[in-house]
């Protein structure tokens, strides 16, 4: 998320949504809600954020347009939630929804994170290592007089300690920056449609947009919102700002029209959800099957979040063996070259 980002993680939105819908659910005003997790919350983080909400709700605000105001504290598509529950009517559901949306997401961040710890160890080692060799080898080839047969090592080690260097220099510019340059949004949307080119995390992007919009869309219409404003508030929910144009895009033409006539004429839908709204409409079951729709996009992301998992374990450790290999050949061609240097003089 950035170092200096305000934006709260996974984990604290999981545990915070849980807290207002459960105590939304219990019949407790917003208000009080706010005010009694602000008091019990021990993260100063999250009590900065509550406590800034409770004072624009005691001003008469509503809950979405006040998180509206503290936005940087939220990822967009929580505060469409909101907006949504508040519209419907299901605030306390919504909330409970957005809590296993986060639990989701925060099992699967320690799950990488977990996978990760020991190739990124292994990888931190080595980077040190790396850098340590070749000042190392220059010490003893100077004190041994050896420096010309030695460059043969050194050289080409001493290349890639820069590399590496530079390397480790600008991927760490870039993750503190990713989070700051993602709020101009130009770059976001270009960022977005880069991500869904990148083919298994599209798959997971596109699954997470459209499980979103199904779920919002099927409380929306249960609680007799207006199709036009259901489409919009579903469409704000998909998160990646390439989806969301692309959608809007169609809602004005589908005016007055089923919603089976959106769905079919928004590329973004696969064909299958397509064919499955229509017969909703059709045989007036259209909340089972929005439902039934969101839940196989819910197992698809879970699948292959796991399947991402697997990957990039995978690769930290392909990378780390193919670096090992690469110096191993530097140092195994140098010493031959060595020999034959040694064997010429003699």
């Amino acid at each position: 998320m950035g170092l200096f980002r305000k934006q709260l993680n996974a984990k604290e939105l999981a545990i915070l949504s849980r807290q207002i819908g459960t105590a939304l659910n219990s019949g407790l005003p917003i208000q009080q809600t706010l005010a009694l997790i602000g008091k019990q919350t021990n993260n100063h983080r999250v009590k900065r954020f509550i406590m800034k909400l409770a004072k624009e709700v005691e001003t008469g605000s509503s809950l979405s347009k006040a998180m509206q105001k503290y936005s940087s504290y939220l990822p967009h598509y929580f505060v469409t939630y909101v907006m949504v529950g508040e519209n419907s009517g299901e605030l306390d559901t919504m909330f409970l929804n957005l809590a296993k949306e986060c639990e989701d997401l925060a099992d699967y961040q320690r799950n990488i994170w977990t996978t990760l710890v020991y190739p990124i160890f292994q990888f931190g080692f080595f980077l040190v290592f790396i850098i340590v060799l070749p000042s190392i080898l220059e010490s003893v080839s100077q004190s041994a007089g050896s420096m010309e047969q030695i460059q043969y090592i050194l050289a080409p080690l001493q290349q890639l300690r820069q590399i590496s260097i530079t390397a480790a220099i600008y991927l760490g510019i870039f993750i503190i920056l990713l989070p700051f340059i993602r709020q101009i949004p130009s770059i976001k949307r270009i960022l977005d449609r880069f991500i869904l080119a990148i083919p298994i995390i599209s798959f997971i992007k596109r699954r997470e947009a459209l499980y979103r919009f199904c779920s919002t869309l099927r409380v929306l219409l249960s609680a007799a919102v207006p199709v036009q404003t259901s489409l919009e508030l579903a469409s704000e929910s998909m998160e990646n700002s390439y989806l969301i144009d692309e959608a809007k895009k169609q809602i004005p033409e589908s005016r007055g029209k089923p919603i089976s006539h959106f769905i079919e004429h928004c590329y973004i839908f696969p064909q299958d959800v397509r064919e499955e709204i229509a017969v909703g409409e059709i045989t007036a079951s259209l909340d089972t099957i929005l439902q039934k729709i969101a839940k196989r996009f819910r197992d698809q992301i879970n699948n292959y979040r796991k399947v991402i998992t697997r990957f990039f374990s995978l690769g930290f450790t392909l990378i780390f063996a193919a670096i090992v290999i690469y110096v191993i050949m530097i140092v195994m061609g140098g010493r031959a070259r060595m020999i034959q240097d040694i064997m010429r003089q003699m």
